[in-house]
Formats: C-alpha cells, structure tokens, sequence
C-alpha cells in the first residue's frame, strides 16, 4: 500500500484496535531491523525521533574524527554540568529529552572509525568517556533516566566489551591491560545490571594464555596500590580513601578477586581460582565468603567444583540458606542445575 492508502485504512479503527495492531507490527519486524531502525526510540519518543531526523542520524556516520570529536567533547561536558537534566540556558527544555539519541548516535559514529591508528585510538578514548559518563549518570542524575544504558539501547556490559575490544585490538600490554581493568573496577555497576556479566566481560576479553597472565599480574598489582593508599588514607581519616569511602573499596578489591578468579577459570586452573577467591574475598566471615563462592560456580556451570565446595563447607560446619540446600538436593538428583537464583 502507499503511505496515503495506510493513512486512510487506519481511520477505520478504535484506538484499541490500533494498539493491537501496532504490537503485532512491531512483533513481526526482525530484531536487527528494530535496531538498525531505532524502532525502540521511535515508540519511547516520536516527536524526538522525527525532530532528529533519519538524515540527521546517518550523517555524522561518515564524518572523519575531527568533525565527530569537538561535538562529542561538547556534550560530555554539559551532561556533567546537569544541562541535560536541570533548567538552563545552554541546552533548551524540548531539546533535552533527545540526549539518549545523540549518544547512541555517537557510538555508531566512533563504531565506525577502525581501531587501528591515531584516528581509531581517539575514537576509542571518547567511546571510553562515553562509558565512564554513562556509568556516573547510574548514580548521580544526568539525564531525566535512572537507567542510562537501557535508555540508549544497550546493555553496560555490551558497551564495556566494545570499549576493550577495541582497546585491545592493536595488541596486548600492561600497559593497556590495567587500562582496560581499571575501565571495570572504577565505574559504578548500574544496579540491574550482574557484576558477574561484567566481570565474564573483561575476562573473556583476555584472549590468549599471555593476555591472562599479564591480566592476572596487573589484577594483582592494582590491589596492592589500593591497600597501599587505603593503609595511607587511614591515618588520615578512617572514613574516606582517596575520596572513596570503604565499601567502594572493599567493592573494588572484590571485583579484582572474582575477575582473577574467572581468568583462573578459563585457564582451566579451577582449585587454583577457589582457594585464591577463598584467601581474598572480603565477607564478614568465612560462611558467606563459601556462599558467593558457590552462587558464582554455579553461574559458571561448574557444577563437579560447586559440589566438593558444598560439601567441605557442611563438614566445616557452615550453614548454608534453605536455596541452597535444595539446589544441592536437586544436583544429586539430575546431575545439573536447577538453574533458579541462589
């Protein structure tokens, strides 16, 4: 049918009947098209989608860096200014909303830009700043969302593995391999989103034996500096390190335990990844240290290793919660995970 022919159909129906009809729509459009398309963006906001314009979007698709960069640059600094959220003179009201499509804009912008060379390498710093600002916007208001990442289309974690990919791509160093560990452990986690998917993230990232090790190295070298500056700021104050309070700390000391322990795993050195997740692994005491040990082997799939884990625990005399005795149960009866949340 023509555009006019549809226009015309449609005044046949009740506002209900449309409402149908549109899912059914939307149900049969393949899932690559609805993000080609930007379909997503088009039913959250139409009159944003159309201000923006298909030209508008695809345009800065083939623009070189130099043209991408300063507006790039430009809309970091008013997002961290509150001008995307707050009343202001330098980004007006109507225009804040489409902040979500300028930034999945950017990213298709700066995916486009091959890694390798001096362009490629400023592209992948300002796809890092997008990142890092995405992960702030988690915790302190920046747009008018409290879900930053779903509202530009892409999970955290998804965006994290282009960010080090890239990284990587020209090679592997210590150098660019603390820089990719350090990207994880000093932004925030947004809330819906499993520390454990980004943890798999970065080390899944670490593709051959040398990159591992040299992860592994560097996990361990960046825990020392931050037990060294935690020991320093605590003559200072026994409520801030460095600006982060102890619970960020003990977060990040954390998260560099469980990403070793996932690399010790993909190097099939799994006795070797427990007992370093059990010596390191901050928790009150030594029972629920077990637990999170269990609950991540159990997203592991390691199911040999969660039983003999299990098992010491109740001959140490730890008590375990009721899920877990019942995943136990249901282990020994189907050889397999029930697959419920521990």
């Amino acid at each position: 049918m023509l555009i006019s022919q549809v226009r015309e159909t449609l005044k046949q129906y009740k506002e209900e009947d449309l409402r149908l009809l549109l899912a059914e729509i939307y149900k049969s459009i393949p899932k690559k098209i609805r993000e080609d398309k930007d379909i997503d963006d088009m039913i959250n906001d139409l009159h944003a989608y159309k201000s923006i314009g298909k030209n508008a979007r695809e345009a800065d698709g083939k623009k070189g860096i130099e043209e991408i960069k300063p507006k790039i640059e430009l809309f970091i600094d008013y997002a961290y200014e509150g001008y995307y959220f707050a009343p202001n003179k330098n980004i007006h009201k109507k225009e804040r909303p489409k902040w979500r499509f300028q930034v999945k804009a950017f990213i298709k912008d700066l995916e486009s830009i091959p890694a390798i060379g001096k362009e490629g390498r400023e592209a992948t710093n300002l796809l890092r700043r997008i990142y890092e600002m995405l992960c702030y916007a988690c915790h302190t208001y920046l747009f008018n969302s409290d879900n930053p990442f779903r509202a530009v289309g892409i999970q955290q974690s998804a965006l994290l593995e282009k960010v080090i990919s890239r990284m990587l791509e020209g090679g592997v160093s210590d150098e660019c391999i603390k820089s990719a560990i350090e990207l994880f452990i000093n932004n925030d986690i947004y809330r819906g989103e499993l520390d454990l998917e980004l943890v798999i993230t970065v080390a899944n990232q670490m593709k051959t034996t040398d990159a591992k090790e040299i992860a592994i190295s560097q996990c361990k070298l960046i825990k020392k500096e931050l037990i060294a500056g935690q020991a320093k700021g605590s003559k200072k104050t026994s409520h801030t390190y460095y600006g982060d309070d102890k619970f960020r700390m003990t977060e990040k000391r954390n998260n560099l335990t469980k990403l070793i322990f996932m690399i010790y795993l993909n190097l099939y050195e799994n006795e070797k990844a427990i007992k370093y997740f059990q010596s390191n692994y901050i928790e009150r005491d030594k029972e629920r240290t077990q637990a999170f040990l269990l609950h991540y082997l159990m997203q592991c799939e390691c199911m040999p290793d969660w039983i003999k884990e299990y098992e010491q625990g109740l001959e140490k005399g730890m008590e375990f919660k009721e899920s877990y005795q019942r995943e136990y149960q249901y282990i020994m009866e189907n050889q397999s995970f029930s697959g419920t949340w521990l």
